[in-house]
């Protein structure tokens, strides 16, 4: 059994082979390297660790590709309602300039 301390050693010494999987998952070096920090982060958290007897890489991979998904979806829902937002807005205005047209003497 691997103590706490080498648990952490182990995963933080397997931070560039997560930058390359990271760098292929989002085509983007500023990205890849918020992704490896973010699974990072996630991996050390408390209560978190890697199946007993498991890859650690394995494991790691795994975890970064939910968290990159995991922000994806979040970047998706957030574009998503800033066009139905943007959608509804011209929406009132056409409504609006329409309601003042009605209004004005011919």
């Amino acid at each position: 059994m691997t103590t706490e301390t080498e648990l952490r050693r182990e995963i933080l010494g397997l931070e560039d082979q997560l930058l390359i999987y990271a760098r292929r998952l989002t085509q983007e070096d500023g990205e890849a390297e918020q992704l490896v920090q973010r699974t990072l982060q996630a991996a050390l958290e408390e209560g978190v660790s890697p199946p007993e007897g498991g890859a650690m890489l394995v494991w790691l991979y795994g975890l970064t590709r939910k968290v990159f998904h995991s922000v994806e979806r979040r970047r998706s829902t957030s574009r998503e309602r800033g066009t139905a937002n943007r959608q509804w807005r011209a929406d009132r205005a056409e409504a609006f300039i329409a309601a003042g047209r009605q209004r004005l003497p011919s």
